[in-house]
């Protein structure tokens, strides 16, 4: 995100009379308390925007794969896409769920770390050649599963694609999706 460019994408304001939006930012209320600048400017397509923030609940509350690990694939997917904004805010999130600042610190340089326990080292793997690649080797997944399971280790992977899909297209929307609107 270049601080210089203005959005392409207008904000659409909390006022607004579409019930579509309407509904998409009541959904951003239940679950954070406020809309931010991310979603103002998703709003611009509120049926996806409805859809992206269903798809947040869950990985933001009920997921089994534990918040230290996921914070930590998060942190490495928006280092990697150039989202510093988003960077900085899972870090925060991160240190909140337990990982120490030294693991926090280090995510960026994690194969020389020696801070990272082996299912931490996969984690990390699983994010960067996710994020670079769209692959990760079979024994990645395969350690993981054998780790915390099938079905956290999927939930990984699905955490990782959707901030994937989150750094790039707060990017080129040019949107600090951790800017909350003073409207509402």
């Amino acid at each position: 995100m270049t601080e210089q460019s203005p959005s392409l994408f207008p904000s659409i304001p909390e006022t607004s009379p579409d019930p579509e939006v309407q509904a998409a930012f009541a959904k951003s209320y239940a679950l954070f308390g406020h809309v931010s600048d991310l979603f103002n400017k998703l709003a611009n397509a509120p049926t996806l925007l409805g859809g992206w923030i269903d798809m947040l609940s869950p990985i933001r509350n009920t997921l089994t794969v534990s918040p230290e690990l996921s914070e930590l694939a998060t942190i490495r997917v928006t280092q990697l896409n150039g989202c510093q904004l988003m960077t900085n805010s899972h870090s925060r999130l991160a240190r909140r769920a337990g990982v120490s600042e030294q693991k926090v610190a280090a995510v960026a340089t994690w194969p020389q770390a020696d801070c990272y326990t082996p299912v931490e080292r996969d984690v990390l793997s699983v994010a960067e050649q996710l994020t670079a690649t769209s692959q990760v080797p079979d024994e990645v997944i395969r350690s993981l599963q054998a780790a915390i399971g099938v079905r956290a280790t999927l939930e990984l992977v699905i955490v990782v694609a959707y901030y994937c899909c989150t750094t790039r297209v707060a990017n080129v929307v040019r949107s600090d999706p951790f800017q909350f609107s003073d409207q509402g």
